[in-house]
């Protein structure tokens, strides 16, 4: 393979491989600001736990308290 011939392949390869490589980054970065973390408010929370929460516990505390 020639001198030039062999400079024009590396170029290629790597201009490929700097392709592909934005094509991850655009992808990772999409992905990422279209994730939406999940919201609770306080009364959910209060729920989760008044559903789970044991007897005793329970006779110790009220929905108001805190």
């Amino acid at each position: 393979m020639s001198p030039s011939g062999l400079v024009t392949l590396i170029a290629l390869l790597s201009a490929a491989f700097l392709l592909i490589v934005a094509a991850l980054l655009w992808q990772q970065a999409h992905s990422r600001s279209s994730a939406r973390t999940p919201v609770y408010s306080v009364d959910d929370a209060v729920e989760f736990i008044s559903e789970r929460i044991t007897a005793p516990a329970s006779n110790r505390l009220n929905r108001s308290s805190g």
